[in-house]
């Protein structure tokens, strides 16, 4: 699944990032294999806040369709 169509409060591992935005998302923690935890979604297509270790992290949603995940049990 993409972290874009993820609900909220959905705890997913990262599996895999992919395109041109790769490097910036993997800066701020969003890389393969660390856990994240949707806390807000914009209406509209708007933005998506997930929290990554302690670090809250605000994406847009075209960013967040190149990060492959799985919802963890």
């Amino acid at each position: 699944m993409k972290l874009s169509e993820a609900n909220i409060g959905d705890t997913l591992r990262i599996v895999a990032v992919g395109g041109d935005v790769r490097a910036r998302l993997e800066s701020m923690g969003i890389c393969a294999g660390n856990t994240v935890r949707v806390e807000r979604k914009a209406p509209l297509n708007g933005a998506i806040l997930v929290r990554v270790g302690g670090a809250a992290v605000a994406m847009r949603k075209d960013a967040a369709r190149f990060v492959e995940a799985e919802v963890e049990i």
